[in-house]
């Protein structure tokens, strides 16, 4: 599980720039963390195994003006009974795929009308994990950008 609040404009611990946050509909919410637990856990599925079976593939190009660094893409289950987005468990991180940076990208999804949740991390100390001051932003994927069918998207984060 993440914990997570809403981020403010100071630098993550341990030194480094981060971007100022940002948010709202066309870029997600964005989230600072605060706390991660010492193993954060492995995803069910790797996107090769992910693509092997009945899968959507969402495509599109990741824009982010503040920040150049490695990204994550995160897909977990969608917290059912009131839960927040970050307090997941490991047995509902499905998948993830990193990039070196903004840009085009291409996800495979399990084939759902589940409400699944997409995570871009900014993996500013390049570890592949979520770290305490990164800063990730959270796009619900249900209604329109639901995973039932092949999406392509285009994402400004303001991360």
């Amino acid at each position: 599980w993440i914990s997570m609040t809403m981020p403010d404009s100071g630098p993550p611990p341990g030194g480094g720039e981060m971007p100022p946050p940002g948010g709202g509909p066309e870029s997600g919410m964005v989230i600072e963390i605060q706390d991660v637990q010492d193993d954060e856990g492995t995803p069910q599925m790797t996107q090769e195994e992910v693509a092997a079976g009945e899968h959507v593939t969402f495509s599109g190009t990741l824009r982010c003006d503040s920040y150049s660094g490695g990204l994550i893409l995160r897909v977990t289950k969608a917290p059912s009974g009131g839960g927040d987005a970050g307090d997941s468990d490991e047995s509902d991180f499905i998948t993830q795929h990193p990039l070196s940076g903004p840009g085009a990208f291409s996800l495979a999804l399990p084939k759902t009308d589940d409400m699944l949740i997409l995570e871009v991390l900014a993996d500013a100390n390049g570890d592949g994990k979520p770290t305490i001051g990164e800063r990730f932003a959270i796009y619900m994927l249900t209604g329109e950008m639901s995973p039932s069918k092949d999406r392509s998207m285009d994402l400004k984060i303001g991360i």
